[in-house]
């Protein structure tokens, strides 16, 4: 796995600023045949992660991470939409189960 880390800092209204590290484990691939539409399948894995859990508390977030990671890894298994078009949820929940082993929560 591969472990990527940034480093923010947002400044929130008169009363100060927050400082956030968030790192993140990506899965890895054996190849990447089209990188086109990652972002776009991470932020739908992201989204109905937490549309689904109905709450933006920390874990449900860490989770949706998670999700976003995953959908966006099987999205650049083939051009366009075609490893989406065959994609089961056994395949992500087993994919989220694999990454889960090299994340700390």
């Amino acid at each position: 796995m591969h472990n990527i880390s940034t480093l923010s800092v947002a400044s929130v209204s008169p009363a100060g600023s927050v400082i956030s590290t968030l790192s993140v484990v990506v899965h890895p691939l054996e190849s990447v045949i089209d990188p086109t539409g990652a972002g776009d399948s991470f932020a739908g894995g992201f989204l109905g992660y937490v549309a689904a859990a109905d709450n933006t508390c920390e874990e449900t977030i860490r989770k949706a991470i998670m999700y976003g990671t995953i959908v966006a890894s099987f999205n650049v298994e083939d051009f366009s939409l075609n490893r989406q078009r065959v994609l089961n949820r056994t395949e992500i929940d087993y994919r989220y189960h694999e990454l889960q082993k090299s994340v700390l929560f």
